[in-house]
């Protein structure tokens, strides 16, 4: 007989995730001089870790309040701001790599992160702005999927 229980479906991806980052990391220094080195294989995580950052933090917003409108990041921002205004302050450690960062700074002054609006443009508007899909926002589109986890 086999058991079966509810797993943790979001931090599985997330893992998954980050063993792709690994693999960068054997080709791209994680430095501050490589902070705008932009690749297709950047591109594919910083939409695929910006869009399960979209999924993850509407759970977290609906954990909190389950009959609000949390439609897109300026909802999630208004709930966050409100409900766990400690999470605007997180900082992710990456000791391997000597790096310490946090991705939701900027909600304490504007609507979206830097690298939100980096993932949208890339998004819509690819062919524009391919070089958005960089290191420094890729790293912190990760970053935020793990605080939001």
């Amino acid at each position: 007989m086999i058991e079966v229980e509810k797993t943790t479906l979001y931090w599985n991806y997330y893992l998954a995730l980050e063993k792709d980052l690994e693999v960068v990391a054997r080709y791209i220094e994680f430095a501050k001089s490589n902070w705008n080195t932009y690749s297709i294989e950047l591109a594919r995580l910083l939409l695929a870790v910006s869009s399960e950052v979209d999924v993850v933090i509407k759970e977290l917003c609906k954990m909190f309040k389950p009959l609000e409108r949390n439609n897109n990041i300026i909802d999630y921002k208004q709930t966050i701001k409100e409900c766990l205004p400690a999470f605007i302050d997180e900082t992710v450690y990456l000791n391997r790599y000597g790096l310490k960062f946090q991705p939701w700074i900027n909600w304490k002054q504007q609507d979206s992160p830097d690298w939100w609006q980096s993932y949208n443009k890339v998004k819509h508007e690819r062919n524009q702005y391919y070089e958005k899909a960089n290191l420094k926002n890729t790293l912190n589109s990760f970053g935020a999927l793990l605080i939001t986890n």
